[in-house]
């Protein structure tokens, strides 16, 4: 099991690659605070919360957290700038989106709430922002994108953790009880 430096932890990859549930079990472990930024910033019917920013400056005012985010543009400076250490989930091309894929046929099927008055719809699967799309289409360009942020000067603060693949996560979060969402 991998020692995770830093009190602020952000968990960031394509949409189905395990930040929440690698944030959670983090969180636990740390005795932190989880922030799913996807609870702050949506609300009924996947609308966007105008209290977002504010809500999300409150929430990592602390000293200890630990957020899963995709990378939200509203906030993504934000959040980098407040964070300490990085998860990057660079998961290979595909794991992702089965993921996704399944996750959203699970709560299609059942029907089930994906945050408070949001559920997933037939019609969504080809939205340029539904996770299903986003991680099929997105791992090229948010490989690259990161790279080029963590090449910044103003991120030389963050303490990356890359992982991978699979076995990485688990070297991080150590043998179960964790379990990835999906």
């Amino acid at each position: 099991m991998t020692t995770v430096p830093g009190r602020r932890l952000l968990v960031t990859g394509l949409p189905g690659s395990g930040k929440t549930s690698v944030a959670m079990t983090l969180a636990a472990r740390h005795g932190s605070h989880h922030i799913e930024i996807d609870r702050l910033y949506f609300g009924p019917g996947y609308s966007l919360r105008a209290s977002f920013i504010d809500d999300l400056q409150a929430a990592i005012a602390g000293d200890a957290w630990c957020l899963d985010d995709f990378g939200v543009p509203e906030s993504r400076d934000l959040v980098w700038a407040a964070a300490d250490t990085l998860i990057w989930l660079d998961l290979p091309w595909g794991i992702a989106f089965w993921r996704a894929v399944r996750r959203t046929w699970r709560r299609l099927r059942h029907r089930s709430e994906v945050l408070p008055g949001c559920y997933e719809t037939w019609l969504g699967w080809g939205r340029p922002y539904h996770p299903v799309f986003l991680s099929l289409t997105s791992h090229r360009r948010m490989r690259r994108v990161m790279e080029q942020r963590l090449a910044r000067p103003e991120h030389a603060h963050l303490t990356v953790l890359r992982l991978r693949n699979r076995r990485e996560v688990d070297e991080l979060l150590g043998p179960a009880p964790y379990r990835l969402a999906v």
